[in-house]
């Protein structure tokens, strides 16, 4: 094995790894979003029931606080964490262009030499491609998993000290 194949088969290991995590952090955010939302639904219901009886109203306010944070931050989640367009890769089509216009440029060089080159810097042009590619991969795993723990952590946070404050503010001015 040379080091173009080696680097190739490690490349597209990589690739397929972060497009695998690509995709198991969007199931995850769709899942929490949906949590989310199916939770406020649920709550702001409660809260509205509750709502119509003067003695319950402070305490349906305060609930119904929750459920407008509970779809605050699916709203956010969802806005962040949507998908990009990531490039799939290369086509056949491309890389044998690609191949045919480096064949063209070794003009006077024996065909089998001319074939040579042409190949590698296909293979190294690709290999760049593919870097870019991980990158791009990377950076959207990367972005979606702190979209994931900021969600995380303002459901963690925002969920007792919302209704809290508003429980206690309903108190103040009654």
């Amino acid at each position: 094995m040379d080091i173009l194949e080696y680097t190739e088969k490690t490349a597209d290991e990589t690739l397929a790894y972060l497009r695998e995590s690509y995709d198991e952090l969007h199931e995850r955010l769709q899942k929490l979003v949906t949590a989310l939302i199916g939770g406020a639904g649920a709550v702001a219901a409660f809260a509205m029931t509750q709502y119509h009886q003067p003695e319950m109203r402070l305490l349906a306010i305060t609930i119904g606080s929750l459920a407008a944070v509970w779809f605050v931050i699916a709203i956010v989640a969802m806005v962040g964490g949507r998908s990009r367009e990531l490039s799939p890769g290369n086509g056949p089509g491309n890389v044998l262009k690609y191949y045919d216009q480096r064949l063209g440029e070794q003009v006077g060089k024996p065909d089998l030499e001319a074939r040579e080159i042409a190949l590698e810097t296909t293979r190294r042009a690709e290999l760049e491609l593919q870097q870019r590619r991980l990158r791009e991969y990377s950076s959207a795993c990367t972005r979606r998993a702190k979209i994931l723990d900021r969600a995380y952590m303002a459901v963690s946070i925002f969920s007792p000290m919302a209704p809290l404050v508003v429980y206690i503010t309903g108190l103040h001015f009654r």
